[in-house]
């Protein structure tokens, strides 16, 4: 029986990064300035994780390196004149009292969302998450906020940042909005929450992410609506450790 083509196997890594080699090779031939930087972008950071993973490095390290691919790599792909182009991502944006208050609601629904699920299914806590469970609570919380902050830059950068700024200038916005939404989604299939019901959740709050960036024309907006999703996810999970059914 052949092995199943599903994400979090070998197989489908082998899928993925046949399926980038093979969009980059098609940006290249295209002579695609953007198509380049975001498949370049998205397979160096693949690669990151993959490796990480498999060298068993703590998450802050990966975390650091993807960080360095995902500002660092665009500048090495563009003219010295396209640099301006290749980060315009990098703003903050225009935020107002509506697209703030829908930060607030998302913050609230994401919330409410996590701790449900985490309430209702007892989810396995990662290996790095019980390894910290004799830590000193100081530890604790520095590690909560460090991976809140961190972790949302890299992930706003990557997905609302180059990938949907770069794919917006290849098709619609509309277009863009949802292949980040579904890259976010097929990202976090091993996130918390795993599996299908993580992967169909964070590729539907990626999506709305997209639409803030889009609405309030920055970043600064979408991470702070990450940053309490993450903390959120930290707060379950250190919260975890007291025992099942927290």
């Amino acid at each position: 029986m052949a092995a199943p083509v599903l994400p979090g196997t070998p197989w489908f890594s082998l899928v993925v990064a046949a399926g980038l080699v093979a969009s980059l090779v098609a940006a290249v031939r295209s002579r695609s300035a953007p198509g380049i930087r975001a498949v370049a972008v998205a397979a160096a950071v693949s690669a990151v994780f993959h490796v990480s993973i498999l060298l068993d490095w703590p998450p802050a390290v990966r975390i650091v390196l993807a960080l360095v691919v995902v500002f660092g790599l665009p500048a090495g792909l563009g003219r010295r004149q396209s640099i301006g182009t290749a980060y315009g991502w990098v703003e903050p944006g225009r935020p107002t009292w509506p697209l703030a208050a829908a930060v607030v609601v998302l913050i609230v629904g994401t919330t409410t969302a996590l701790v449900s699920w985490a309430r209702f299914t007892d989810p396995v806590l990662p290996g790095y998450v019980v390894a910290a469970k004799n830590s000193p609570l100081w530890q604790v919380a520095l590690a909560v906020i460090a991976f809140s902050l961190f972790n949302a830059a890299l992930e706003e950068s990557l997905f609302r940042g180059v990938l949907l700024d770069e794919m917006a200038t290849i098709w619609s916005v509309r277009a863009a909005l949802i292949v980040q939404g579904v890259a976010f989604g097929l990202f976090h299939f091993n996130g918390f929450p795993p599996g299908w019901t993580g992967m169909v959740m964070a590729g539907v709050w990626g999506y709305f992410l997209g639409v803030l960036r889009v609405r309030s024309r920055g970043l600064l907006l979408p991470y702070i609506a990450h940053i309490g999703a993450d903390a959120t996810i930290a707060v379950i999970t250190v919260a975890g450790l007291s025992g099942p059914h927290w």
